[in-house]
């Protein structure tokens, strides 16, 4: 009864061990994902409030253009900001990847089963005769002779398609 109890612990641990790497990554990844989202917001917030603030400054014409010239340093701003922000999601998703690499190499794989050896019919032993054993032919020639041989010979018209 010690040593199932043993094995059952034991087996636990090697499933439960990535699975809590895992769930510890996925939050880990979330909350720095959300922390991102809530910097850019920020970010893209201060340029667009800055710009806005500066609208009402527009009083004719020629501030109206000297407004639309001066756009061109936001947009500048928000380039960066999409930059930064573009390389801060590739350095997050390397992160969750490596993560979930070394979550799952750290488990123990399981051994493969040993498969069964394939059978296989002796050829030689059934040449000249129709094919009708149980052992599929290996072309698609083969297997429409195969067919052919099996179907009977006097069966009336017959609805076939040729490949």
């Amino acid at each position: 009864m010690n040593m199932s109890l043993e094995g059952l612990r034991s087996g636990a641990g090697k499933f439960l061990g990535p699975a809590n790497s895992l769930g510890e990554l996925v939050l880990d990844t979330a909350e720095k994902m959300a922390d991102l989202q809530i910097e850019s917001g920020k970010a893209y917030s201060s340029i667009a409030f800055s710009q806005w603030k500066k609208v009402p400054r527009v009083r004719n014409f020629e501030e109206a253009g000297d407004f639309l010239w001066g756009q061109i340093e936001p947009i500048s701003e928000v380039n960066k900001q999409l930059l930064h922000d573009w390389k801060s999601l590739v350095a997050l998703n390397t992160e969750f990847t490596d993560g979930i690499k070394a979550a799952f190499s750290t488990a123990e794989k399981p051994k493969p089963a040993a498969a069964p050896a394939p059978k296989t019919a002796s050829r030689s032993s059934k040449s000249g005769s129709s094919s009708t054993s149980a052992s599929k032919p290996r072309s698609a020639t083969a297997r429409t002779t195969a067919k052919k041989d099996a179907e009977p010979k006097d069966s009336g018209p017959k609805d076939t398609e040729q490949k």
